[in-house]
């Protein structure tokens, strides 16, 4: 197995637990393994941020869309309603 699909496993927890330990042992022993294993793991988080990011643009572009439009007014006030506090 290829060490960029064994690190992906290991990442996404997919290995049989003698499979997982063996992979810790090998980080151990082999310091390009480790720098493989770093480097991955760095590429998949930013990827993750990217993509959190790109969501929250959508998120605060609709938001604006929805909220700017008069036409929307009963929607607005409904939506106000769902999340306006239970203690006024």
């Amino acid at each position: 197995m290829n060490n960029i699909r064994l690190i992906e496993q290991y990442l996404y927890n997919t290995l049989a637990p003698g499979e997982r330990l063996a992979f810790k042992a090998r980080l151990l022993l082999s310091p390009s393994l480790r720098m493989d294993f770093y480097f991955q793991k760095k590429a998949y988080y930013i990827i993750k941020m990217y993509h959190r990011e790109e969501i929250k643009e959508k998120m605060e572009s609709l938001h604006r869309q929805i909220f700017s439009n008069p036409d929307n007014a009963v929607f607005q006030r409904n939506i106000y309603q769902l999340f306006k506090s239970k203690n006024k």
